[in-house]
């Protein structure tokens, strides 16, 4: 019904032409303009027949995506297509930004089928989901959604989609609200080639850092803006007139892409964008709304977003058209989403008095910035993001109430959980993996963040063993009172950093020193037990003098077997080293699906079995096992019958010392496993049934009752 009233009024007695040229031009337009004496009669249609009732569009927060599963991680949104009207909307498009995609369900909410330019009939809605088309998602969505109702009328809904890939205390945060008035030369409605479109384009900062390098780009490239820097809370426009190419008026739209891009004083880049369509009798009223987040009070001091943290959103909204706008009003989707009512400037951006939602003005290219709170819940937390949906409206002087749909997204993550692994990566000496006097050892410290979120001011602790000097650090690691520390580390959530440490050992080593710690652990947690066994990973033992070295393997007869089946096992385990390892504990569990071992053992090189053979698990000490010596055990296991999935077969091997295990060099102790796939059994013939049976004998009689009939002949 946009268009009606406009229609309506060129249908009204024109006064005689005022002068000879008047008429004139009056009778140009009728005799020799025939598309535009066909808009006028249509016009005049349109005045003497009652208008229809019209459908309205409407965008709504969605419980389910409708077109599959919905990643907010991923910066992906769900939302509802309405048609809150009592008329039928036809010729249904979803236009978005280069930099997403828009699916929807192949049936709507009732149950119709839907696909693009189909229909959406009164009451009914269609879900649909936003998905990124990359992965470098700092853009928001621009969504535009197209329809024509029972009157012929183009109507539209712009719907703006935020969700900063994460929202922290120092933030840079831009935001682009874009508008176009079609300046139409002959006032027929229509995109004609040669008339022009005044684009105008609102850049502002609503982050907590400074923004520079700003750039905007549309439809015809880089747009000359008069600022490239905002300070926080700073603002500024760019325009640029289009003129309507002959292309353009054959698609009857035009399209604007409209994106910004930029850095924040911290060297993160920002980026932001809109996006706006005109097409043939798209009317000249507008409105657009943007819902940006910010964290405004970290209660915790986690530097990111969690429960009991007050996030602040700005709403901004424009009148993106021509038709100055009454009655401006936000109305949020889902109340209980912010803390309070929702409070606007008293003054627009363009120093226009605001008298307050509802019953405020809003000029054409003018904006408000309204602002509400809310405190993060602990479901929030749960379902790990805060949704938000609200709809701006307002009343032009001539037509339909206009609307806009703005919606945000505050992802918050799992909390941080960082381990630490330590590893000698590097050594000069001559004997891999042992200290030699004079040798420069170097350990690598891994830190792993098991929760999505950062951890920030992370502290790292590194006491460095007596009997080396420190040589250097990375990462800003310092060293006072023999203790390497780190301070201020980031490390980002579902990632790693790593640490490095580079030592000496000293010359000579003391007398009974037979080995070298090095440990690492989070400031302010406790350290790890690296006399433990195993040893944990945030310990690295490395022995002072030749330790020995055990390799051990297992292998199977086959890679396959059947339930109920035998199979072969060969474990080897050697000593590879020059030093002999005492009491080396073998152990070979039963796992499941085995129903038994039976087994036996040779010696050769020097080494002697425990047991030449025996039954059940191994669980053998070998009292002193030679440099060169090798023990071989060959098992026989015996399935279940009803063994199923993957046989996991492990071999463990355990000095009472400190051990290196070849070939990888890891310190002990020393592990060898295999997989062994179990078939599935075939499908057995129901043979038992007594009527399968009788039938079994019949078919036995028949054929030797017709073998016997052959003899006969």
């Amino acid at each position: 019904m946009r268009r009606v009233g406009r229609r309506c009024r060129r249908c009204r007695p024109r006064s005689s032409p005022s002068s000879a040229e008047d008429k004139d031009m009056t009778s140009k337009h009728t005799l020799h303009h025939p598309r535009v004496l066909g808009v006028a009669v249509a016009l005049a249609a349109a005045c003497l027949a009652p208008p229809a009732s019209a459908g309205t569009l409407r965008i709504a927060a969605s419980p389910a995506g409708g077109a599959g599963a919905v990643n907010a991680a991923a910066g992906e949104r769900a939302f509802t297509i309405d048609n809150v009207g009592p008329g039928t909307l036809g010729a249904m498009r979803i236009v978005s930004d280069a930099a997403h995609a828009v699916d929807c369900a192949g049936t709507t909410v009732r149950g119709a089928g839907f696909a693009t330019t189909a229909a959406l009939a009164a009451g009914d809605g269609v879900r649909c989901v936003a998905r990124p088309t990359t992965q470098a998602r700092q853009r928001n969505a621009s969504i535009v959604v197209l329809a024509v109702d029972d009157n012929g009328a183009a109507v539209s809904r712009s719907f703006s989609f935020m969700q900063p890939a994460a929202i922290t205390p120092a933030q840079g945060i831009a935001v682009l609200a874009a508008g176009g008035i079609f300046n139409d030369g002959n006032n027929n409605g229509l995109l004609e080639a040669g008339e022009t479109i005044s684009y105008h384009y609102s850049v502002l900062n609503l982050g907590t850092l400074a923004l520079s390098g700003l750039v905007v780009t549309d439809l015809e490239g880089v747009v000359g803006c008069s600022q490239t820097t905002l300070a926080v809370g700073a603002w500024t426009d760019c325009t640029r007139v289009h003129t309507i190419t002959a292309a353009e008026q054959s698609a009857t739209m035009v399209f604007n892409q409209v994106d910004l891009t930029g850095s924040a004083s911290n060297g993160d880049p920002v980026s932001a964008g809109d996006f706006v369509l005109t097409q043939n009798l798209g009317g000249n009223a507008g409105i657009r709304v943007f819902k940006s987040p910010l964290l405004f009070d970290d209660i915790d001091a986690s530097g990111y977003a969690s429960a009991g943290d007050i996030v602040e959103y700005t709403f901004v909204v424009k009148n993106d058209n021509a038709q100055a706008l009454t009655t401006v009003d936000l109305v949020e989707d889902d109340p209980s989403h912010i803390d309070g009512p929702i409070v606007c400037d008293p003054t627009t951006l363009g120093s226009q008095p605001f008298a307050g939602l509802g019953v405020g003005t809003l000029q054409s290219n003018d904006i408000v910035l309204c602002s509400a709170q809310h405190t993060l819940t602990a479901a929030e937390a749960a379902a790990g993001v805060a949704n938000n949906l609200v709809e701006a409206g307002g009343q032009p002087g001539v037509g339909a109430r206009v609307y806009g749909t703005g919606a945000s997204a505050v992802l918050i993550p799992t909390a941080a959980d960082v381990s630490v692994d330590k590893a000698l990566t590097g050594e000069s000496g001559s004997m891999p993996g042992v200290a030699e006097p004079g040798e420069t050892l170097t350990y690598t410290i891994t830190l792993s963040n098991a929760g999505a979120a950062n951890a920030f001011n992370v502290g790292v602790v590194d006491p460095l063993d007596p009997n080396v000097t420190f040589v250097s650090a990375s990462n800003g690691g310092t060293l006072s009172l023999n203790t390497v520390t780190w301070s201020g580390l980031t490390v980002p959530g579902n990632g790693t950093l790593t640490l490095t440490v580079t030592v000496t050992v000293v010359d000579p080593i003391p007398l009974g020193t037979t080995q070298v710690l090095n440990l690492g652990y989070v400031a302010g947690t406790t350290p790890p037990n690296c006399t433990a066994n195993p040893l944990p990973p945030a310990c690295a033992v490395t022995p002072t003098q030749p330790t020995p070295r055990l390799q051990v393997t297992k292998t199977a007869s086959t890679t396959q077997v059947d339930p109920g089946a035998s199979l072969t096992y060969t474990v080897t385990v050697a000593n590879v080293g020059s030093v002999v390892a005492n009491n080396v504990v073998i152990s070979d569990p039963i796992p499941a699906g085995i129903a038994s071992f039976a087994w036996t053992c040779t010696g050769s090189g020097g080494a002697t079995c425990a047991n030449a053979s025996g039954s059940g698990a191994i669980n053998e000490t070998i009292a002193v096992f030679p440099a060169g010596g090798q023990l071989v055990y060959t098992i026989v296991a015996q399935l279940t019958t009803n063994a199923t999935g993957n046989l996991l077969n492990t071999v463990s091997v355990t000095p009472d010392q400190i051990t290196v295990c070849m070939p990888g060099a890891t310190p002990g102790p020393c592990d060898a496993t295999v997989v062994v796939a179990v078939r599935a059994p075939p499908a057995r013939v129901p043979t038992t049934d007594q009527w399968a049976l009788l039938l079994m004998a019949l078919a036995l009689v028949a054929l030797a009752w017709r073998q016997h009939g052959r003899a006969l002949r």
